[in-house]
Parts: C-alpha cells; sequence; structure tokens
C-alpha cells in the first residue's frame, strides 16, 4: 500500500516538473580557427547539465548543429562553458521563456595578433622582409621590446568571444 502511495506521489511530481517545461531549439555553432578548431561545448539551464557536445568548425558562419532541449516556462539561467586547447571560458545569461523559443550559441574566436602590429619591431628590420613573425617572436622572447607587454596580450580567447542569442 505505501508502495503504491509513493509510486503515485513520484508519478504526479514528474508529471507536474514537465508541465512546467517546454521545448526549446538550441543551435551550436563553432568558427574559430587555429587550435580551437575543435572545441567542447557544455549548457547548463538553472545549473542542471542538459547538452554535452564537441563541435568542429565548418568554416562557414552559416553553419549550425541543432538539438532540442527542454526549458523551464519561465525566466531560467543558461551557462555555457566552452573548453580547448588548455583554456576554458564560461558565459551566462538570463532566458524568458517563449513558445518558439531558440538559442544560438557561438564560439566565435580567431586570434588578433596585435604582437606584429608593435611600431618598435620595424627598429630592428633592415629592410623589408617575408620573415616579419619570425624575427618578431625572437625580439620577444630575448625581451629586446620595452613596450612586449602591451602587445603580447592579443591571442587568448575571451568571454565576448561566446555569442549568445536569444529568439
Amino acid at each position: 500500500m505505501v508502495r503504491k502511495i509513493l509510486a503515485a506521489v513520484m508519478l504526479v511530481t514528474v508529471g507536474c516538473s514537465q508541465l512546467d517545461k517546454g521545448d526549446a531549439s538550441i543551435f551550436l555553432s563553432n568558427i574559430s580557427l587555429d587550435a580551437f578548431d575543435k572545441s567542447s561545448f557544455r549548457i547548463f539551464v538553472n545549473e542542471e547539465l542538459i547538452l554535452t557536445d564537441s563541435v568542429k568548425n565548418q568554416y562557414v558562419s552559416s553553419h549550425w548543429k541543432e538539438s532540442k532541449i527542454k526549458v523551464p516556462k519561465d525566466s531560467f539561467n543558461v551557462r555555457v562553458i566552452i573548453t580547448g586547447k588548455g583554456y576554458e571560458l564560461e558565459r551566462d545569461t538570463t532566458v524568458s521563456y517563449s513558445d518558439s523559443l531558440k538559442l544560438f550559441i557561438r564560439f566565435n574566436f580567431y586570434p588578433y595578433y596585435k604582437r606584429y602590429r608593435n611600431p618598435d619591431i620595424y627598429r630592428y628590420l633592415p629592410q623589408e622582409t617575408t620573415r616579419l613573425k619570425e624575427i618578431a617572436d625572437s625580439l620577444y622572447a630575448k625581451n629586446v621590446l620595452p613596450n612586449a607587454k602591451e602587445y603580447l596580450n592579443d591571442t587568448i580567447p575571451l568571454r565576448k568571444n561566446i555569442e549568445i542569442i536569444i529568439q
């Protein structure tokens, strides 16, 4: 008898929690080049892991991987963690549910090599060269350039490289 009551309570609880949830489409994209060609995405809704996927760069900005997920029918928190090449980036946002909820999450990282635009490098170049990157890297390695710290923080991915668009 106790088992039947417990089973009925569990069914009602599970049924009610499913009524409070709705369908949403989640689209993942990775347009990051170089070392982040393949990145692992983990998507959490209200601290519950709902989707894990490895997204390979397709070299086209219109490529999206679609998945269906269940989300609460009121406001909820979406947290995205992207892992690749020894980095882990995290970004979150609060989302309000609507009947046709679509979440677009894109990892958009392309290193901007500010280090090769340091004007002090050109003092060490005898003439035009095709070896600019090689020479600049050696100048940084030997700590010759006085303003090196300004120009070496250019290739790490940042939270802003995770784009979350809600429609």
